[in-house]
C-alpha cells in the first residue's frame, strides 16, 4: 500500500513573530524616510493626535472605571472599612439598606441598588457550614498532624541548609523533645513588677490588668453626615486639581513679531512647511550631554 501524503491539518502551524520596537539606532534612518509634508502635518495636528491616542489608551482616564454614583460608592465604602475594622458582619441586605440611606440623604432620587453578581445564585448555608466543618478542619489536622511528624533531624537540616551551622565545640548532641520551662505565674510576674517600683492595687487581676485598654476608642467613629462631607469635600477637590488653564491665544502683535523674528532667520521664500522641517532636523541632529558634562573642570 503506498504511503498518503500528509493532510494540509497535520501540517505545523506557523508562529507569527511580535513586532520589534523601534530602537534609537534604527529611529533616525526611518524619520529620514519620511516626507516633509508627512512631518508637518504631524506636527499641526499634533494636538488632535494626542488626543485621540489618550481617548484609546485610557491614559486620561482616571475615573474611567467609576459607577454611575461615584460619591455614593466611595461614602458606602469608608462605611463597610469601618464595619469591618470592628469586626461586624455585613450582609448584602444591610448594604443594600444602607445604600439607601446614603442616597437618601444625598438626595439621589433616582437611585435604584443593583442585585449583586452571583447573588442569585448564592451557595446554601448549610453546604457552607458542612464545607468549612469537614474540608476546612480535615485540611487543619492534616497540616498540625504533619509539623509533629517534623523530627529534630528535619528541622537541623533544614537551618543547616540556610547556613545556620554550629561548630564542633558548640554542638550540642541531639536531646529528646521536652516539655518547654514553664512560665511564671501570674502572682510572680506582679511581684516582680511591684518590686520594680510599679504600683498596682491589690484587687487587680492579671487578666484586668492585661485587657485595661481592650475596649478603649482610638479614635472617634464617622456618622452618615461626617462620611457624606468627606465624600463630597474630596471629590470637589480632586475636580479643582484636575482642571487646567485654557491655553491663551496669542494677539496679533505677538504673531507679528514671531513672524518677524522667522524672517529675520529664514529666508523670503521658505514656506512654513520648510522652516519646521528644518527646525526637526535642527532637533534631531542636538547631541544629548551626559550629567559628567556638568561636573567636569572648569579650565
Amino acid at each position: 500500500m503506498a504511503p498518503t501524503a500528509p493532510s494540509s491539518s497535520s501540517a505545523p502551524s506557523k508562529r507569527t513573530k511580535p513586532p520589534r520596537r523601534l530602537t534609537m539606532r534604527r529611529k533616525p534612518p526611518s524619520l529620514n524616510k519620511s516626507k516633509a509634508q508627512t512631518v508637518s502635518d504631524f506636527i499641526k495636528n499634533k494636538v488632535k493626535i494626542f488626543e485621540v491616542a489618550a481617548k484609546s489608551t485610557g491614559a486620561g482616564k482616571k475615573n474611567a472605571s467609576r459607577g454611575v454614583y461615584p460619591q455614593l460608592e466611595e461614602a458606602l465604602l469608608v462605611w463597610l472599612s469601618a464595619m469591618i475594622a470592628k469586626k461586624i458582619l455585613v450582609s448584602g441586605d444591610i448594604l443594600k439598606q444602607k445604600a439607601e440611606v446614603f442616597a437618601l440623604q444625598m438626595n439621589m432620587k433616582d437611585f435604584k441598588f443593583k442585585k449583586m453578581c452571583g447573588e442569585s445564585g448564592a451557595v446554601d448555608d448549610s453546604i457552607v457550614a458542612e464545607y468549612r466543618d469537614g474540608k476546612l478542619q480535615s485540611a487543619v489536622g492534616m497540616l498540625a498532624e504533619s509539623w509533629k511528624a517534623v523530627t529534630q533531624e528535619t528541622l537541623r537540616n533544614c537551618f543547616r541548609h540556610a547556613g545556620y551551622t554550629l561548630d564542633a565545640k558548640t554542638a550540642v548532641s541531639p536531646q529528646v523533645d521536652s516539655v518547654c520551662d514553664e512560665l511564671p505565674s501570674a502572682d510572680v510576674a506582679f511581684d516582680d513588677l511591684r518590686a520594680a517600683g510599679l504600683s498596682i492595687p491589690a484587687g487587680i487581676t492579671f487578666e484586668g490588668f492585661a485587657g485595661a485598654d481592650k475596649d478603649l476608642k482610638l479614635c472617634a467613629e464617622l456618622t452618615d453626615d461626617e462620611i457624606i462631607r468627606q465624600v463630597t469635600e474630596d471629590s470637589d477637590d480632586s475636580d479643582t486639581e484636575n482642571e487646567e488653564p485654557a491655553p491663551t491665544q496669542p494677539t496679533s502683535s505677538e504673531l507679528t513679531r514671531a513672524l518677524m523674528t522667522l524672517s529675520s532667520v529664514y529666508r523670503g521664500n521658505m514656506t512654513l512647511t520648510e522652516i519646521e522641517a528644518d527646525m526637526i532636523v535642527g532637533k534631531r541632529n542636538a547631541v544629548q550631554k551626559k550629567i559628567r558634562d556638568f561636573f567636569a573642570p572648569k579650565c
